[in-house]
């Protein structure tokens, strides 16, 4: 450190001592040598940047990297991507695109479907990814600025007026430095129009609105700078709209953040993670509902916890770069027993694991409703169950597939394909715990026979019927018995599975050929 303290003295002296006479050393091209250009030779040397900084450009070269003190040490681009000039309006771009077009709506964006009901999801933040007309355009260490960063800018610099070869622009100058950049009053366009040239710059951010717009997604935050009454500030805007793009300069190690999930579901009590995969490695988060889930970090581990039923919105900040990510966390309410009529239902029965049950069975839509009646790792029904209909073998019992020891959360899973998200088959571990931390009582529900389950813990319940099993093409034991596939194969051999059997007897894991056809009753994980 000394050596470096020692390098930079001389090199000040140098500088400093050359003023008077020559402009060597004039590091931001303002015509005087100053401590300043000592600061941005230091900021050079000491955080590696490859591109010169400055206050102003200093030649028609454009574009330059202009400095305007912030506290994030942010660098702005002095021009818009397609301009050549400060004032250029340059290039016109829907949120996400890359390529200018003649008309623009929600019939040709290329991030939807043709209508704002089926927008694309291309990320909370696209800065350095490839919808980011600055980073595909100019490359390298340009981006599109964040949310985030343009409210720094708000914060830190002062609008005004200026008309440069004709064009009314906001000049942005620095409250620190004194620097500054045009932002050309260049308006947007809609379908085919443009608007509002003359009276407003807008530009475009990295951020998507983490809302609904119209009662759909698809919002994305602009800047919007009035040159007439110099105000500066955010709002959302249609994603198919095209407005202008500036850039900013972020490094030669610049990394896209990104996250591993944009949305989650969970129950009240429960948690759950997304990993950061990409970014500074300096972060933050917060909640937009405490009360409905709490976000914590450790690492570049997000830890979510479900409080209360209802919408949150987890930002995730990458406080190097400025760039946030959005994560809708939807939390659901678990039940002791089923509230309404509007199932199924998630019913808490305090177990262990906290593994959450299901108040019906696939297919069904009462919780005494027997639903569909499937073959191990089979997620259709048939009107005949035996190995020459099981898709799993070729034919006998000696050819079956080895589908995995657990099928739970697969392509294999009829609870999972059928109803997605969290619901999934439950192990026979599971199965086990539900029959261990239980009471069991045969009983009739609205005139069907089958098994109660009812919580030691916490005294919720759910009710399992009798609905029998398929056998070739026959239905056995209706009324008299029931059983359920867990998702677990019995280690011994590749044609079995585990199942629960009940009855008024009580009840019993035991195992079974998969080509038979039982009920499925989920869990949520």
């Amino acid at each position: 450190m000394k050596k470096l303290l020692l390098i930079l003295a001389l090199t000040l002296v140098a500088i400093t001592g050359n003023a008077q006479s020559s402009p060597r050393g004039d590091m931001d091209n303002d015509g005087v040598v100053s401590v300043s250009d000592v600061m941005e030779l230091v900021g050079i040397i000491l955080n590696g940047d490859a591109a010169q900084s400055y206050f102003t450009c200093p030649d028609n070269h454009h574009p330059h990297v202009i400095d305007l003190g912030l506290p994030s040490g942010t660098k702005w681009s002095c021009c818009n991507v397609g301009a050549d000039t400060p004032e250029g309006y340059g290039g016109y771009y829907a949120w996400g695109e890359t390529e200018e077009k003649s008309t623009y709506s929600w019939s040709n964006y290329i991030h939807c479907d043709g209508s704002r009901e089926t927008v694309h999801d291309i990320g909370s933040d696209i800065a350095g990814t490839q919808y980011d007309v600055a980073h595909v355009k100019w490359g390298g260490s340009w981006v599109m600025p964040s949310r985030s960063q343009l409210d720094e800018l708000r914060s830190n610099c002062t609008l005004e007026s200026e008309t440069v070869n004709d064009v009314i622009c906001a000049k942005i100058t620095s409250k620190t430095n004194g620097s500054s950049i045009l932002l050309p009053a260049a308006g947007f366009r809609y379908d085919s129009k443009l608007v509002y040239v003359g009276q407003y710059a807008l530009i475009w951010t990295s951020t998507k609105y983490p809302n609904n717009m119209n009662g759909y997604p698809g919002g994305a935050y602009y800047y919007y700078f009035n040159v007439n009454s110099g105000s500066m500030f955010y709002n959302p805007y249609e994603r198919y709209d095209a407005l202008n793009v500036r850039p900013i300069y972020v490094g030669d190690t610049y990394k896209a953040f990104e996250v591993s999930k944009s949305n989650v579901e969970l129950f009240a009590g429960r948690r759950t993670t997304v990993e950061i995969t990409s970014g500074s490695g300096y972060y933050k988060v917060s909640s937009s509902a405490p009360n409905v889930a709490e976000a914590s970090l450790s690492g570049s581990t997000i830890t979510i916890k479900g409080v209360s039923a209802g919408l949150a919105v987890v930002v995730v900040t990458d406080t190097k770069s400025g760039s946030s990510q959005y994560i809708i966390a939807t939390v659901k309410q678990a039940y002791l027993t089923c509230p309404d009529d509007h199932h199924p239902h998630v019913i808490d029965l305090g177990l262990p694991s906290g593994t959450l049950w299901s108040c019906c069975n696939v297919g069904a839509d009462t919780p005494e409703g027997y639903g569909g009646y499937y073959a191990w790792g089979e997620t259709k029904e048939k009107s005949t169950y035996d190995w020459n209909t099981y898709i799993h073998c070729d034919g006998s019992k000696e050819t079956c597939h080895d589908l995995g020891s657990d099928i739970a959360g697969t392509e294999y899973d009829v609870a999972h394909v059928k109803w997605g998200g969290s619901w999934v088959m439950p192990s026979v571990i599971q199965v086990l715990e539900l029959k261990n931390n239980c009471t069991y009582e045969w009983t009739t529900v609205n005139g069907v026979k089958g098994g109660k389950f009812t919580s030691k813990a916490n005294g919720g319940s759910i009710f399992l019927p009798a609905a029998g099993v398929r056998s070739g093409s026959d239905l056995l034991g209706a009324g008299s018995l029931g059983g359920i596939w867990p998702s677990t194969q019995y280690p011994s051999n590749s044609y079995s599975a585990y199942y629960l059997n009940f009855n008024p007897d009580g009840t019993n894991t035991v195992i079974l050929t998969r080509n038979f056809g039982f009920p499925v009753r989920p869990v949520s994980r």
